[in-house]
């Protein structure tokens, strides 16, 4: 990351959504670029650990923060380079801002007829599922963002073989990471061997993969679409790991900890399969729904566990003597398993999970509703979208709620609800 004038990013977006490219020269091509505008309102939780956090001690622990946030992407190709760079600043609720750049994507490309070759800095999606994909072992990219921007690729080497009904991946993932410290290769970050098979059968498409993490080992995995009807669309993925990366808070910690107590290690095998559809009708209508189970995420014992220790904390906090400060501490440490900011790449925070969408697009506009249930404990995530595409301007609005019974681990994150609104301009 590099620091960055805010007004450098806007003034340079607004030159070039004011003019047209020039033709392609010295061997430039697909010019072109977005200029974006984002501003996120976020509520906080009124429940929740952070939120007793909060009240034990308002003055260190801050509350859901909004923010603006101004982008300037800019794509093109070289001969055989790809680059796509963004330059942005960030300014949230009170300051101070921050500026930042970096390419989402920069990579060299070969074209040797039925072989393709990449190296670098790439956006490589896998799987077939919509709000969970168990076989994105490459981009390893999280679903349901609230509004859809461009992914940051990872580095990597990539060969890919074609033929008219099948084609095979081989890819290297971060392989500057190799042989680097465990630490420093969880989740995303870790040198991986992927392969990807894929074979069309008439309506059905499948695919195989296979996966060797330098410190995850071993997982394969398969996925099929078929399309059944002109429309129905059925999907289904799998995928068996021999090792995986999560949060764990060993059963020593001390019940008042001097430092966060929950910390990133490598459990055993584990499993994750998704089944899903999706009908659409004649006037672009659609309904998908999607169930999945996950032994990644904690087990029920688990999460009985966390909720007895945010209840020993409360009552620790009510004794004579004791340091508000330490529990309020302890207290937002307790947040640590419920996410990480995308390290360890998609988390589900319940093993069953269905998801159910319902969207229609007639000319120009979007809207979209969907809902994430856990039947675990009735939490859900409930999401509203709307969006509207012009010729060159696009601009989309999104609200997201966390609800369900109070003991809901969804009811217990630290935002209650967020409003997102994103004005686009392509150039």
């Amino acid at each position: 990351m590099y620091r960055i004038a805010p007004w450098i990013v806007g003034a340079a977006g607004l030159a070039l959504a004011g003019s047209t490219w020039a033709e392609p020269t010295d061997g430039w091509r697909d010019l072109g670029g977005e200029l974006r505008g984002l501003h996120s309102h976020r509520s906080a939780n009124p429940n929740g650990p952070l939120a007793q956090a909060q009240a034990l001690a308002p003055d260190r622990f801050a509350g859901s923060v909004n923010s603006t946030q101004v982008e300037t992407e800019l794509r093109g190709r070289w001969r055989f380079i790809s680059a796509d760079a963004v330059f942005g600043h960030e300014h949230p609720e009170g300051g101070p801002g921050d500026s930042h750049a970096r390419f989402n994507e920069l990579h060299a490309s070969a074209d040797l007829g039925a072989w393709q070759l990449s190296a670098g800095k790439k956006t490589v999606s896998w799987d077939v599922g919509y709000a969970f994909r168990p076989n994105d072992v490459v981009q390893q990219e999280q679903r349901r963002s609230l509004l859809d921007t461009p992914l940051e690729g990872r580095p990597l080497l990539q060969a890919e073989y074609f033929e008219a009904e099948r084609a095979t991946s081989l890819v290297w993932v971060q392989p500057q990471h190799l042989n680097r410290d465990t630490a420093d290769q969880r989740g995303v970050n870790e040198s991986a061997l992927a392969l990807r098979h894929y074979e069309r059968q008439g309506a059905l498409d499948a695919y195989a993969f296979a996966r060797l993490g330098q410190h995850t080992g071993t997982s394969v995995g398969a996925a099929l679409a078929w399309v059944a009807t002109e429309s129905l669309e059925l999907h289904a993925s799998g995928r068996w790991m021999q090792r995986f990366d999560g949060w764990q808070r060993p059963a020593s910690a001390a019940p008042l900890a001097s430092a966060n107590p929950w910390a990133i290690g490598t459990h055993g095998h584990a499993g994750q399969l998704l089944i899903g559809g999706q009908w659409t009708g004649e006037q672009r209508q659609s309904v998908l729904l999607e169930v999945w189970r996950d032994t990644t995420a904690p087990r029920a014992a688990q999460w009985r566990a966390w909720q007895a220790d945010n209840v020993g904390l409360n009552q620790l906090g009510q004794r004579p003597g004791v340091p508000a400060a330490a529990v309020a501490g302890n207290l937002a440490w307790q947040t640590s398993p419920l996410g990480d900011g995308g390290t360890l790449g998609p988390m589900s925070l319940q093993r069953n999970n269905v998801f159910a969408r319902v969207a229609w697009q007639p000319e120009g506009w979007q809207y979209s509703l969907d809902v994430l249930w856990h039947p675990a404990d009735d939490g859900f995530i409930a999401t509203a979208g709307l969006q509207w595409q012009g010729h060159l301007w696009r601009w989309d609005m999104a609200w997201r709620w966390y609800g369900g019974p109070s003991h809901a681990v969804l009811a217990q994150l630290p935002q209650k609800n967020t409003l997102a609104l994103m004005l686009n301009r392509s150039f």
